[in-house]
């Protein structure tokens, strides 16, 4: 079974571990990570939560997420995410690019470059309906905010400037562009 560390509020270790699942006060606090990848031309992998998953089934999320071990860091959680849940390795450099506070817990956002094809990847069943990369064609910008998870739909209208693409088997995918890095106009 996984256990994950409890943090307070501010984010510090209360020195308590917790089984997943586990009922607990809002006080307290869980650490989940998820891993944006994107490619040269800045589009970022997405991937479908499997039909089995409790909550958000069949959703559209961003390339990789879960939940941080019991002594686990963010940056080793990420990588061993997108290790479980796509079969490949990536270097994640530095720290999270931003962290969203959400009702019982922090979210640290990690960037990293992949550059593989689609078939590169294995797709775990039991968290992974399918994955869509960025070997699109271009459409008119559309809203894909009804089928995103909320943590993605929080992180598109917070961070990234999404338009809608649509690839040859006409599957969503979302371009998103990096913005952590550059400083962005407001308006832009």
């Amino acid at each position: 079974m996984e256990r994950w560390d409890v943090y307070d509020l501010d984010r510090r270790p209360t020195g308590l571990i917790l089984p997943r699942g586990q009922a607990h006060t809002a006080e307290l606090c869980q650490l989940v990570v998820h891993v944006c990848l994107f490619n040269k031309q800045g589009e970022m992998l997405i991937q479908r939560r499997s039909l089995e998953k409790k909550g958000y089934p069949g959703y559209w999320d961003v390339s990789v997420g879960g939940g941080v071990l019991a002594g686990e860091g963010g940056r080793e959680a990420a990588m061993r995410e997108v290790r479980e849940e796509l079969g490949i390795a990536v270097s994640i450099p530095g720290p999270a690019a931003v962290t969203l506070a959400f009702e019982g817990g922090f979210d640290d956002y990690f960037l990293a470059d992949w550059n593989g094809a689609l078939s590169d990847l294995t797709l775990q069943k039991e968290e992974v309906l399918d994955a869509n990369g960025p070997a699109a064609r271009r459409c008119s910008p559309c809203s894909m905010t009804a089928r995103l998870l909320p943590s993605g739909r929080a992180l598109s209208s917070c961070c990234l400037t999404c338009t809608g693409t649509w690839d040859s088997r006409n599957k969503p995918i979302l371009q998103i562009h990096k913005l952590f890095t550059k400083k962005v106009p407001v308006g832009a």
